[in-house]
């Protein structure tokens, strides 16, 4: 019994024991962390890795992990040290482009990229790099009617003397407008890429471009309803003179719009034209006018979807002084004219170029 009596005063002494240094722990106890979800923070470590931590406090989950690739780029930043092409997406803007990205290293040099579409291979040498560092190349070649049509690009630059390559696999303008379409887009993206799709339709059908095979096929789409517009027409500034006046204006669809001036010159010694639109301005010398019969005409292309309203104006110089009248025109005006025309499948394309236009100007509200 009294041996008993010891071994439970001893348990009994050690609890208190355990229990005083429990007590005095303090601050150099670890914290309790409840159960949670990991946030992830990824670091570079310039080596190859990376460093995972949890960002939650009081976590102490920590990892090393080599990087991994999608598209050339790391979770955690780090970029493929390989040539490498990132991606491909349409340029809203004044014509229709497939925009690729790509990932040039360090100890590459004069990269370029070979376009192949419809037949014709296309060599891009001129790029520019976006605020991720990444060089970007243009396909401008794509008319409204072959949005539907796959580009392939391989991208090539040198290194140690030798050429390398990275091939991006068939995109098109379509493929692209599709993919957004399923990733539950905005509803004025959704109303632009609609709109988009729905006047390359409608080029085909001007054109007779596989009819059969129209790009709004298969897609679910809400395009605008053309509601009409008027009171857009050419317009002239300034007092006529017979040396160089003004005849006709038009509108030329191709892959870039472009406003057509018409004129006619007794003489274009020294004569020259200005046109501008929102403050730029496109000078044409008389080697640049382009002879029609007893006329000659200038295009002024680049104009934005988003510029639509907005008039381009003409001015005639002669010797660097301006003379005769000014002439105004805008996209508008000439869908204006042509907004009823019996030809049904160009009423369809100006009114389809018009929503374009318009869903344009507000996506970029």
């Amino acid at each position: 019994m009294k041996k008993s009596k010891r071994i439970l005063s001893a348990l009994l002494c050690l609890v208190l024991v355990l229990t005083v240094i429990s007590l005095s722990a303090g601050a150099n106890e670890l914290p309790i962390v409840p159960p949670h979800t990991h946030t992830y923070v990824y670091t570079d470590n310039g080596n190859g890795t990376h460093t995972v931590t949890c960002s939650v406090s009081g976590c102490t989950y920590s990892a090393t992990e080599s990087h991994t690739y999608t598209n050339g780029t790391c979770v955690c930043g780090a970029t493929e040290d390989t040539l490498h092409i990132v991606s491909a997406y349409p340029r809203i803007g004044e014509n229709v482009t497939l925009v690729y990205t790509a990932s040039v290293p360090s100890g590459y040099s004069n990269p370029y990229m070979v376009f192949s579409f419809l037949g014709t291979s296309y060599t891009v040498s001129t790029y520019t790099v976006n605020e991720q560092g990444r060089y970007c190349f243009e396909m401008t070649k794509i008319q409204p009617q072959y949005m539907g049509e796959n580009v392939s690009a391989v991208l090539h630059a040198s290194k140690n003397s030798t050429d390398h390559t990275d091939t991006q696999s068939t995109y098109s303008i379509r493929q692209y407008c599709a993919n957004q379409l399923n990733n539950n887009p905005s509803a004025k993206l959704k109303t632009l890429l609609s709109d988009l799709l729905t006047y390359g339709a409608a080029a085909q059908q001007y054109v007779g471009y596989k009819t059969n095979e129209l790009v709004t096929a298969g897609l679910s789409l809400t395009p605008s309803t053309f509601t009409g517009i008027s009171g857009k027409t050419v317009t002239f500034t300034g007092t006529a003179d017979s040396s160089a006046d003004w005849k006709a204006a038009t509108l030329v669809l191709r892959n870039t719009l472009a406003v057509r001036f018409y004129f006619a010159a007794t003489s274009v010694s020294g004569l020259s034209v200005r046109c501008s639109i929102n403050g730029r301005t496109q000078t044409f010398s008389s080697s640049d006018f382009v002879a029609d019969g007893s006329r000659y005409y200038v295009e002024m292309s680049n104009i934005e979807a988003t510029e639509f309203d907005s008039a381009v104006t003409a001015t005639f110089y002669k010797n660097n002084a301006q003379v005769g009248r000014s002439a105004s025109y805008s996209v508008n005006a000439y869908i204006c004219s042509t907004q009823n025309t019996e030809d049904a499948n160009l009423r369809a394309l100006v009114r389809a170029l018009y929503n374009y236009g318009a869903a344009a100007s507000n996506y970029a509200k």
